[in-house]
């Protein structure tokens, strides 16, 4: 070849491959992530307003981020949520905890008595993804305000993780400057739960909300939801005209039971829902301030797990988190930060034991297979958390069902107008996480369909639930395929523990590459914010640290 050709070949070649590898990119980003749809998020609509009423089935976290979304497109939108509690002053504001002495075996401890009863996690462990942060900064102007008045800590999304024995520590870090990763948001539920209600009700004061149950859908002779039907707190029913009907009652799923008595018998497909049991079990211990604290974690000189410098713990989310691999533990901790300066921690498992005291939480420790792995710092930090035991709370939560509702299989048959979202859509094991920013995520696919498609357009809810197929499919696989690594789960009907055995496989050799390969790190760390598609973890420099690890395994 000569010379010119070639370099005319280069000329044409090189422009076009990075051109190629921006759209690929671009697509991956539309098509797995709603980062494109926060963008667009929070502007009027091009189209104005659609006539009619948007009804909000639930109030809970999904259903807040859903009315907050449908006010920018709806002329009208109705929470409608049973819960008297949610209505008050109360509701709106930082939570003020009744504490109460449970007496369990031979262990006594205090826990915290709540009025949010149908969310069982309430006071349970959450965390969450620099995605939610984002979302939540975008939608409310005044959100760092409001944040701060709810006592919610705001901090890089840096945890001292460690998977499958291996550290997840940000070798990202090169990719901001030396800065620290994005943040995130770390709070309690029922400190998150009460600051979006507020955030929603100040930002948007034209939605309105409607105590009741909702009982019936009346479908109308096109097909779509023409009204739901609900009975009020005093047990009257009354009907609202829907252009629009959004399922956010969260694990009861009522929407498929309501679908299921409106449409014709046996029109939906028989295998619309995936279920399976984990067998999940953890404690949550929650300590308010610790006084002097921060001084003790100085005083440790805990260095980072890189070998850096000693780590300053008050900009970092999380003092530990471990997170096993199914092979070998089935035991999992986690110690972070939540609001006012407290700490919370979990410990539990798949069919594991539930630490109700510092001393058996020392004893569950104690016990973790990869034990010469676990930081020095952690039994000190539990000396300290014994020390001042008697200001902790601790509350015990079990999670005997994850379901997934798959509304795609049935778009042709389903009304139009009927969207379900967040749990009442996939309900997952929370130990990942991930539950809090999937509702958010959820919402924003649907504030991109609206942008895109009138709620009377034929094809509205099965674009909709195609989109949000694409960008928590994964994520359900994912959370499913790690369970089914541990014996004790009792898989989906017509599945066994064996499946998902390639992907068990593939993130073994992720995580064994994580203190070796920061193309590893950053992708896994990027794709778990929610911030990057799944398409990262296929990347040249990721499959060649898997190839590595494959052909010389480390230790």
């Amino acid at each position: 070849m000569e010379f010119s050709t070639l370099v005319t070949a280069l000329l044409v070649l090189v422009p076009a491959w990075l051109l190629g590898k921006r759209a690929l990119r671009s697509w991956a980003m539309r098509t797995f992530t709603t980062v494109p749809d926060l963008h667009r998020a929070g502007t009027p609509r091009k189209a104005g307003r659609v006539a009619g009423t948007a009804v909000v089935c639930g109030g809970s976290i999904g259903g807040l981020f859903a009315a907050r979304l449908c006010a920018d497109h709806f002329e009208r939108v109705v929470v409608v949520e049973p819960e008297g509690w949610t209505f008050t002053p109360e509701a709106r504001a930082p939570p003020v905890d009744n504490i109460a002495e449970v007496v369990k075996d031979d262990a006594t401890y205090k826990t915290i008595k709540h009025k949010r009863t149908r969310v069982y996690q309430y006071t349970s462990i959450h965390g969450y993804q620099a995605f939610l942060l984002d979302t939540l900064r975008h939608l409310f102007a005044d959100f760092e305000e409001v944040a701060h008045a709810f006592g919610a800590l705001i901090a890089p999304a840096d945890p001292y993780a460690l998977l499958n024995g291996k550290y997840l520590w940000p070798t990202a870090w090169a990719q901001y400057g030396g800065t620290g990763l994005p943040s995130t948001i770390q709070c309690t539920r029922r400190t998150l739960e009460p600051m979006l209600r507020k955030l929603v009700s100040t930002s948007r004061p034209e939605i309105e909300y409607v105590q009741g149950t909702v009982t019936d859908y009346i479908v109308g002779d096109d097909g779509a939801i023409r009204a739901v039907v609900l009975r009020d707190a005093d047990g009257a029913s009354k009907e609202i005209e829907s252009a629009l009907v959004i399922d956010c009652t969260g694990v009861a799923q009522v929407g498929l039971k309501l679908l299921s008595r409106a449409l014709p018998p046996n029109t939906l497909p028989s295998n619309i829902r995936e279920q399976y049991n984990p067998q999940m079990n953890y404690s949550t211990f929650d300590f308010p301030a610790i006084p002097g604290f921060n001084d003790s974690l100085r005083a440790m000189n805990i260095l980072r797990p890189d070998g850096g410098e000693i780590t300053d713990w008050e900009k970092f989310s999380a003092f530990f988190v471990y997170h096993p691999d199914p092979t070998v533990e089935h035991r999992s901790l986690a110690f972070m930060r939540k609001e006012n300066g407290g700490v919370v921690l979990l410990a539990g498992g798949w069919a594991s034991e539930m630490p109700v005291t510092v001393d058996e939480l020392r004893e569950f420790v104690s016990k973790l297979k990869n034990l010469d792995r676990v930081p020095k710092h952690v039994f000190p930090l539990l000396d300290i958390f014994k020390e001042y035991e008697h200001t902790a709370t601790v509350s015990e939560s079990r999670c005997n069902s994850c379901s997934r509702l798959h509304y795609a299989r049935a778009a042709k048959i389903l009304p139009r107008n009927f969207i379900a979202l967040g749990d009442s859509h996939m309900r997952m094991n929370p130990r990942f996480g991930e539950g809090t920013t999937k509702a958010a995520l959820s919402a924003l696919t649907l504030d991109g369909v609206l942008r895109d498609l009138s709620p009377q357009d034929p094809s509205f809810g099965a674009t909709f639930f195609k989109r949000l197929d694409s960008r928590t499919g994964q994520v359900w696989d994912g959370a499913k395929y790690a369970d089914y690594g541990h014996v004790t789960t009792t898989p989906a009907p017509g599945e066994s523990l064996t499946d998902g055995k390639f992907p068990r496989w593939f993130n073994g050799k992720l995580y064994a590459t994580l203190e070796t390969s920061p193309a590893v790190s950053s992708a896994l760390w990027h794709v778990g914010q929610f911030i990057a598609p799944p398409l990262d973890l296929f990347a040249p420099a990721v499959l060649w640290a898997v190839l590595r690890e494959t052909v010389w395994p480390s230790s």
